[in-house]
């Protein structure tokens, strides 16, 4: 009789802690992690839905990791949103875990490339279709503004830098691109109706010093079909 009664016990404890989980009898998109260590490629997919960044580092923060090392705090501050920009709403997407991309956080320490993301479907099997297309630029120090009158954004391209010489003045250079450029729009601006970036080295780097440069983003403006 008292395996009986603990075995109920046991059973309504599950219950109960299921319900927690669940939320209005949904089961919410579970977490999926990726790693790889330095010089490597991590591929997140999605075989249903599409890919939501949640946290990303690329650096050190467990010394066993991808060999042994003492370090355990190093992190690049711009890992969350050079993944978010690569990876948000794509089923599949490719990162290298490379000092190419992310810069060297901690010198001379073998760092790996950790990301947590969920795979989100649309509610009630929405689909977004395009609207529109459209693009802006501004000239350095300026600011520029996205938006969407109908449906949200989706960055296609952008560049913080100079690949016409006379756009924002007449200059020699055509080829300089800060390589982060894509990554940083499409984290502040995807899904919004409107956002504003900042044609900045403060917030791109200086891609080639000593010229005047320009911020240029080509977008779509996408709603429920």
């Amino acid at each position: 009789m008292r395996f009986a009664v603990s075995s109920t016990v046991a059973a309504f404890f599950a219950f109960v802690l299921f319900q927690d989980v669940v939320e209005g009898g949904r089961s919410p998109a579970p977490e999926k992690l990726g790693r790889v260590c330095e010089h490597e490629t991590l591929s997140l997919t999605c075989p249903r839905g599409n890919i939501k960044v949640i946290s990303a580092n690329y650096g050190r923060t467990e010394n066993y990791v991808c060999g042994n090392y003492a370090v355990t705090d190093c992190r690049a501050d711009n890992s969350l949103s050079l993944v978010s920009g690569q990876c948000d709403g794509k089923s599949t997407c490719d990162v290298p875990a490379s000092n190419d991309v992310f810069g060297d956080p901690c010198w001379g320490t073998f760092k790996y490339l950790d990301v947590t993301y969920k795979c989100q479907t649309s509610k009630c099997g929405a689909k977004l279709c395009d609207v529109e297309d459209k693009s802006g630029t501004v000239c350095e120090h300026e600011t520029l503004t996205l938006s969407c009158q109908s449906g949200e954004i989706e960055v296609e391209s952008a560049n913080y830098g100079r690949t016409d010489g006379s756009v924002c003045g007449s200059y020699a250079v055509t080829d300089c691109q800060a390589a982060n450029s894509l990554a940083i729009v499409s984290d502040r601006c995807n899904g919004k109706n409107s956002c504003s970036v900042d044609a900045s080295n403060d917030i791109f780097g200086d891609p080639c010093y000593g010229t005047f440069k320009y911020l240029e983003v080509s977008y779509k403006c996408k709603s429920s079909c």
